[in-house]
């Protein structure tokens, strides 16, 4: 829940919706889609805006997205990354988490 909520408030400020786009299931893997209105990335900072500190806004700190990429990938096993973005239009975030990793109850 916090990843979505990380996710969401990272693109409060510029975007006028974000939305749960799809939930699908593939063999080990919960795939999971959410995508956002607001200015979208520049596909040279897809993997930088997970970095601690990385931030675009004025105001911010910059923990949003890499706190929920550690919960993501330390917790659960699993991985987020920049599906798609487009400038002026938005960003498509796609989250992968295992089904059953080990040693999470």
């Amino acid at each position: 829940m916090y990843v979505y909520i990380a996710i969401i408030s990272s693109v409060t400020d510029t975007a006028r919706t974000v939305a749960l786009r799809q939930v699908s299931c593939k063999i080990n893997w919960v795939i999971i889609t959410v995508s956002d209105s607001g200015h979208g990335i520049k596909k040279e900072l897809f993997k930088k805006v997970f970095s601690p500190g990385f931030t675009s806004k004025k105001r911010g700190w910059g923990l949003g997205l890499s706190l929920a990429k550690r919960i993501i990938s330390d917790y659960h096993k699993g991985k987020i990354s920049v599906k798609k973005s487009v400038l002026g239009k938005g960003t498509t975030f796609e989250i992968l988490l295992k089904k059953n990793p080990r040693g999470v109850s």
